[in-house]
């Protein structure tokens, strides 16, 4: 695992040794804890989506409603 200057992993080595960690066919390599204090490290504390400009979201602006979809 090379490191960056700063001392963190990049995208693909993180997620790579994630995958080790949680999804090791061997159970003696299997190490969840390690694997999600690795990937809290890594994972942005927010996510946004930002959708298009449209009919549906300036409706939703001035009704003060909110579109959730489980797709």
């Amino acid at each position: 695992m090379a490191l960056t200057k700063v001392g963190r992993m990049e995208d693909k080595e993180w997620f790579s040794k994630f995958r080790e960690l949680f999804f090791s066919p061997r159970l003696e390599e299997v190490n969840i804890d390690e694997a999600i204090a690795l990937k809290y490290r890594y994972i942005p504390r927010k996510l946004f989506k930002y959708r298009e400009f449209g009919e549906y979201s300036l409706d939703n602006l001035k009704n003060n409603t909110l579109w959730c979809d489980s797709r």
